[in-house]
């Protein structure tokens, strides 16, 4: 369980990592950094054990491995906050922000398929800034 203070500290990185992936197609590193520091303090005052922080942990490590071997088709940065919100709350609430943001994804990319006129050559190379869909699963997960 997060506290109000967690959530609140998630949701403004996932904002920010959200605006430079779609703004710069990049997030940047020092991101990351400001928000690790609270992310550890929070996990190690809070109640959870260190099995639950190592579990929370693997769903950003398995995403950054994939990152590795698709040559950034998943971006490092999309591995990097979900290993920084591993920081902040459980595998479940990890695992339920990652299906309902590749829903979101899902469907977005079908929109951008529609809008194109279904023509699957003008989109060869398009990609879609997966941040994007990431925040409002983390705010349903706020009040989940």
């Amino acid at each position: 369980m997060m506290s109000d203070i967690s959530r609140i500290i998630l949701f403004i990185s996932c904002m920010l990592c959200a605006i430079q992936d779609v703004r710069w197609r990049r997030i940047h590193v020092l991101t990351y950094l400001i928000f690790m520091l609270p992310g550890l303090l929070l996990s190690y005052m809070g109640e959870r054990s260190p099995e639950d922080m190592i579990l929370a942990l693997i769903p950003g490590i398995l995403l950054y491995v994939a990152s590795m071997i698709t040559g950034q088709s998943i971006g490092k940065g999309d591995a990097l906050w979900f290993l920084l919100a591993g920081l902040f709350c459980g595998l479940r609430d990890i695992l339920f922000i990652f299906s309902i943001a590749c829903f979101l994804c899902a469907f977005g990319a079908l929109i951008v398929f529609a809008t194109h006129g279904g023509n699957i050559r003008r989109l060869r190379g398009y990609r879609l800034p997966f941040m994007a869909f990431v925040p409002l699963p983390v705010l349903m997960g706020a009040f989940l």
